[in-house]
């Protein structure tokens, strides 16, 4: 899989060569690198997209390049960096349902402007109310609100059933919440099971401040695997006509070119302290 995200890398660079102004290069050229653990590449070649952006832009790219922007300046410790840029994303496609998940978690992580966090939270729970990270962060605002026992209400959803240790939507940091959650209702012996079922998949069951990581592209960074497909036919498209053109269409690939991206989109993106999905 590395060796295949070092592929779509060069040929994003090499499209960009002979098209500067074409968004999806800048998006999966920074995808790539932040596959690779080449983060600041990653922030160049979204900053380098963002900067390419004008009244002909696909809205909805427009709003995925800002939204992982703002995840990455998050992550250097750029936050108002960040939150600008999650502004942004929200201009261009209001309903970016990744980008309000993150920006939500990031401003309760903050303890800051809850109100629009919740306000963003309960946007994203409504589109999907079974999301797992999108419920936890709806539950993780309520209890920072301290209103603990509606925290748990959603937190329940979360972690609810006999097998959440093998879940992999469930998180060291999601198990972290709810300890921190059913501790704060009174009930002291669950907080601890949570605490320690978080311990052993990695987390901290300290009752001192948790700034749990999500993961980068449960939702998103949430890719859609139709949309990752949908780019990866383009940039593939464009290393099989050797640069010849970007009006390329899926019905003008190759068996090869076709199963690469078949190869591609099987893969799974890491997690890390991005949050959510793309």
């Amino acid at each position: 899989i590395r060796q295949d995200y070092k592929k779509v890398a060069e040929v994003c660079r090499n499209g960009l060569e002979h098209y500067p102004d074409q968004l999806p290069f800048y998006f999966y050229l920074g995808l790539s690198y932040y596959q690779l653990d080449q983060n600041e590449e990653a922030l160049e070649a979204f900053k380098k997209g963002v900067g390419q952006i004008n009244e002909n832009s696909d809205l909805s790219m427009a709003s995925d390049l800002y939204s992982i922007l703002g995840d990455l300046w998050y992550k250097e410790g750029e936050k108002e960096l960040a939150y600008a840029a999650y502004d942004s994303s929200l201009t261009y496609k209001s309903d970016n349902i990744g980008c309000l998940n993150n920006y939500a978690y990031y401003l309760s992580l903050d303890n800051k402007d809850l109100d629009k966090a919740e306000e963003m939270s309960y946007k994203t729970i409504k589109a999907e109310p079974s999301n797992k990270t999108y419920l936890d962060t709806y539950a993780w605002i309520r209890f920072m609100k301290a209103l603990y026992t509606e925290a748990k209400v959603y937190i329940d959803k979360v972690v609810q059933g006999d097998n959440v240790m093998n879940d992999a939507e469930v998180s060291a940091g999601v198990l972290e919440h709810a300890g921190d959650i059913y501790y704060k209702c009174g009930d002291t012996d669950q907080a601890m099971k949570y605490w320690e079922m978080a311990q052993k998949k990695g987390g901290d069951k300290s009752l001192k401040e948790k700034n749990s990581a999500k993961e980068i592209y449960s939702g998103m960074i949430n890719l859609k695997m139709g949309k990752w497909i949908i780019g990866l036919v383009l940039v593939s498209a464009f290393f099989v006509s050797g640069c010849r053109s970007t009006k390329t269409t899926t019905e003008q690939q190759t068996d090869t070119s076709s199963e690469w991206v078949d190869k591609m989109s099987a893969g799974t993106f890491k997690s890390g302290s991005l949050t959510a999905k793309l």
